[in-house]
């Protein structure tokens, strides 16, 4: 008897987001690992004298098919 494994096909997806004011990471927390759900890979906060910080949060996404 011979079995066959096929896979199914994972599709993953980035997201961005970014905006103006600050960005509070202390609620986040680690969970497992579940068909779409968005995971946080980076996260960039730039300040200047001139207005309201800057944020850019970058995560991924997977699923299958």
């Amino acid at each position: 008897m011979t079995v066959v494994a096929v896979p199914k096909k994972l599709i993953t997806r980035s997201i961005t987001l970014s905006g103006k004011g600050t960005v509070n990471f202390g609620d986040v927390v680690a969970g497992a690992i579940t068909k779409g759900t968005a995971f946080v890979t980076s996260v960039k906060v730039t300040e200047s004298n001139d207005e309201f910080p800057s944020f850019e949060i970058q995560a991924t996404a997977y699923d299958d098919a």
